[in-house]
């Protein structure tokens, strides 16, 4: 079998990619060193899932934040079979301790808990819920000796700002509780209080989609895009898509005939790039019939991009080296 080549990388194009993020102590730090490549592989995907899992907002009654990783999810990632899946799951759970699988029964999956190992409780110790909405925190003794700081965290500028969306209003509501005790031009003060809390809140939800097509545009390089297809409308449509995928807060969406977890969906829309997109572009165009509903084959076609598209330009080549030979 001929060997595909691959073109080289110019400018700023190795920027392009969407990336799983793999903390480095997972790799330096002695207490890790023991669990195999495949185990760290998964924790930084768990750990991509876990922040879309924050965004839709899947915590427990303690507030802790959990996801759902089923086997067979893994074996499709890591294309492997199940008796690999579980051994990387056990590595993570058993061995390391960095996860915590809560069975539902009924046929559901399990809950993963993904621990966060910066942070060490002591035996006997209860979990504390920290309060993040607070710009200062109490730092007691207590605190301090639970604590083992392995790295100083980075928290994502974005998901700072929607906090202090968050706290801005809290502060308003709280301030239309305290408008309700003035006995002065009572309903006037109200009523022109909740009209702009209503505005700021519409506003603030506005900066949040706004900032998620910014990321998306920046991830698929849409200006690189228009420039090759000027006068195709499917691109903006795409990003919308994308975006609305992003911004869901349902637990399941429904791809082509089939209920899937939204957080499985949303975790494929960061995988998308510029050759996904120019993927499914190519793949419309030559599609040789008509396309009743546009949304739901886009949904499709952009939630299974990021797992065909190889092989559908290996069946390319292939074909190409037959035709030519």
């Amino acid at each position: 079998m001929k060997q595909i080549v691959f073109d080289y990388h110019y400018g700023l194009e190795a920027e392009q990619y969407a990336f799983f993020r793999i903390p480095k102590v997972l790799m330096s730090d002695p207490l890790f060193r023991t669990l195999s490549l495949d185990a760290k592989v998964l924790y930084g995907m768990m750990m991509d899932r876990l922040v879309l899992s924050t965004k839709n907002g899947w915590k427990d009654d303690a507030g802790r934040i959990y996801i759902y990783f089923t086997i067979e999810d893994i074996c499709e990632s890591f294309n492997c079979g199940k008796d690999k899946a579980v051994k990387a799951l056990k590595e993570l759970e058993k061995d390391a301790g960095l996860i915590e699988r809560k069975k539902q029964g009924q046929g559901k999956p399990a809950m993963i808990f993904v621990k966060n190992f910066t942070r060490v409780l002591e035996e006997g110790e209860k979990i504390a819920i920290p309060d993040f909405g607070k710009v200062e925190a109490k730092n007691t003794e207590s605190q301090k000796s639970r604590v083992r700081k392995i790295r100083s965290l980075e928290y994502d500028k974005s998901e700072v700002k929607n906090t202090e969306n968050q706290n801005s209003s809290f502060l308003e509501n709280r301030n239309l509780e305290l408008g309700k005790t003035e006995g002065n031009n009572t309903e006037n003060k109200n009523t022109d209080t909740i009209k702009k809390s209503i505005h700021q809140s519409a506003k603030g939800g506005m900066d949040v989609i706004d900032g998620f097509r910014e990321q998306v545009k920046e991830q698929i390089s849409y200006d690189h895009l228009m420039q090759l297809h000027p006068y195709n409308n499917d691109v903006g449509e795409i990003v919308e898509l994308i975006v609305e995928v992003l911004c869901t807060q349902e637990e399941f969406m429904k791809i082509g005939r089939k209920q899937v977890y939204t957080s499985l969906v949303q975790d494929r829309m960061n995988q998308l790039d510029y050759m996904h997109i120019e993927y499914i572009l190519e793949c419309m165009e030559n599609s040789p019939s008509d396309i009743k509903n546009i949304k739901a084959y886009l949904l499709e076609a952009l939630f299974n991009a990021p797992v065909t598209i190889g092989n559908y330009y290996k069946a390319k080549v292939n074909h190409d080296f037959h035709g030519s030979g």
